[in-house]
């Protein structure tokens, strides 16, 4: 029955995103054992309590619930996922902390068929900022039945969203290569610091192995300085002066726009404080390490 499923990561470390669609998946061998399987299934429909797996039980015995369409774009997502990854293609957005609105408007959907498709196949948001379970999910074996082609993309494509934000997915997933000086600096630091973190994994390992100290070490330690020594020198305070110039009349304006009555200036502060353009909220950022993307 449905009480063998972990809903919630309150109820156990083992939970899984998918794990309505597990449910339902139990509720019909449960009903199709049943000598009378309408009566079996309005039987599990009083009782059970969570909505969307009501409405797609509903769906997958007979197609009729309130929300069939949503039901079938989730369904076609995962059917289709071999081919063409719309699948992957969400939950990588959902792990990069992206919103049902925002997603949809990736794919040219509406938000009540990415809602539903997070709610049965991948019901992450909740728990984005548990980064333990998170990196478990995302670094996890490939389900049973998926081909080996289709997991290596979507372990690649959430490897990039866990890692790397939003960032990760535009340039991994989308293929939107970086095109300003500010994103491939920002890339290659982040190559840099993915490199270096290996190197300090592949170094922890020969001491968890036990291994004694020796020559190669040195040759490593020292094509590590030397790679380092060779970096250019990095300029720093080059435009100081014309920024501190900058900083200082805009300064001296606020300040006489504050005590004068003058109207250009006035105006001046008026337009510093407000550019009379309505702005809707930011989305909500549940990962912490993204907090602000």
């Amino acid at each position: 029955m449905s009480e063998e499923v972990i809903r919630s990561l309150e109820e156990g470390p083992d939970h899984q995103p998918d794990w309505r669609n597990r449910v339902v998946a139990i509720y019909l061998a449960d009903i199709a054992k049943a000598p009378d399987g309408k009566s079996r299934l309005t039987e599990i429909l009083f009782t059970e309590k969570d909505p969307f797996v009501r409405q797609f039980l509903r769906f997958r015995y007979d197609g009729v619930c309130s929300n069939a369409a949503g039901f079938r774009y989730a369904a076609g997502c995962q059917a289709r996922n071999a081919a063409r990854g719309p699948a992957s293609m969400i939950r990588s957005m959902l792990v990069a902390d992206r919103t049902p609105t925002e997603i949809a408007a990736e794919l040219g959907t509406t938000r009540l068929n990415i809602v539903t498709f997070m709610k049965v196949f991948f019901d992450v948001r909740r728990y984005l900022g548990n980064d333990v379970w998170l990196r478990g999910i995302v670094l996890a074996g490939p389900p049973d039945g998926v081909g080996e082609t289709e997991a290596l993309r979507e372990r690649r494509w959430l490897t990039a969203a866990y890692s790397r934000g939003w960032e990760g997915v535009e340039q991994v997933v989308f293929g939107r290569i970086p095109s300003t000086i500010e994103s491939i600096e920002s890339t290659s630091r982040q190559l840099a610091a993915n490199l270096g973190v290996r190197a300090l994994e592949y170094v922890g390992d020969l001491q968890a192995r036990g291994e004694a100290p020796n020559e190669n070490d040195l040759r490593r330690f020292l094509a590590a300085r030397n790679v380092e020594a060779r970096q250019p020198p990095r300029e720093t305070g080059k435009d100081d002066g014309y920024l501190k110039f900058v900083t200082a009349l805009h300064d001296t304006m606020v300040a006489k726009a504050e005590k004068t009555g003058d109207p250009d200036l006035a105006g001046f502060l008026a337009g510093k404080n407000s550019d009379g353009v309505h702005h809707e909220e930011p989305p909500q950022r549940l990962r912490r390490r993204f907090a602000a993307a």
